[in-house]
């Protein structure tokens, strides 16, 4: 079987000078990948004939491609026959999107194979706690995705730039922090008077500021008030 793309020539020859000759062409087929396409599931071309490299590597049809990239499928034949196809297979991803705020922990699905989150290797592991994040997803031939997004942490009973007559009692849900530079645990009830600062930092720079007053509750003393005898003032916070 001769399935060898392109024009080729067939010389038949025989007894006393005889010699017949056959010009004919072999048109390639190919399935299963076009040229300009993206991919987002695994391609297996099947091509009819010729020397077929993948990347510049020696490539047998009906083999299925999965890895992540920019890929170039070329097939040569015969007197010069040559057919260059470019595809590329996209990454696939679930559960998270470039640009968005979040405050839950995100669980990616993603289906490269070269990440890395914030620089370090990642695969697909839930991220938790708050911070600003850098998703990286590379492949062949230069093929690269970046996403970007933040994880940020919800904060109850306080209000930035508050001022409170009572004990506050702040909540937190991701993160470490402290409370005019000492370490500060979520739920710890603040008595402490005057301007408080609490500061809630994350991964990557992530940062988050509150400050706050708490002022002294007096009761039983009034400023600039004249008194005879003794007074018994109660002072909370």
């Amino acid at each position: 079987i001769y399935d060898i793309p392109g024009n080729s020539q067939m010389v038949i020859t025989g007894e006393n000078g005889y010699t017949k000759t056959i010009n004919f062409e072999i048109e390639l087929d190919v399935d299963g990948v076009e040229n300009g396409i993206t991919y987002y599931t695994p391609v297996v071309p099947s091509i009819s004939g010729g020397t077929i490299t993948l990347d510049g590597a020696a490539y047998e049809s009906e083999t299925p491609i999965t890895t992540k990239g920019h890929h170039t499928l070329i097939i040569t034949g015969a007197n010069g026959f040559r057919e260059t196809i470019n595809f590329t297979i996209e990454t696939t991803i679930v559960g998270v999107a470039d640009g968005q705020t979040y405050t839950e922990t995100l669980y990616p699905d993603i289906n490269g194979e070269n990440m890395t989150l914030n620089g370090v290797a990642y695969n697909n592991e839930p991220i938790e706690n708050c911070g600003n994040y850098t998703l990286t997803i590379t492949g062949t031939n230069g093929y690269s995705k970046t996403i970007t997004f933040v994880i940020e942490t919800v904060i109850s009973a306080l209000t930035n730039g508050e001022t409170y007559d009572e004990e506050v009692t702040p909540s937190f849900t991701k993160g470490t922090a402290t409370l005019n530079g000492e370490e500060y645990i979520s739920g710890t009830t603040i008595y402490t008077p005057g301007v408080n600062t609490l500061v809630i930092t994350g991964e990557n720079g992530y940062s988050v500021t509150y400050t706050f007053t708490i002022v002294l509750g007096i009761e039983n003393i009034v400023d600039g008030e004249t008194y005879i005898g003794e007074v018994t003032p109660i002072i909370s916070g």
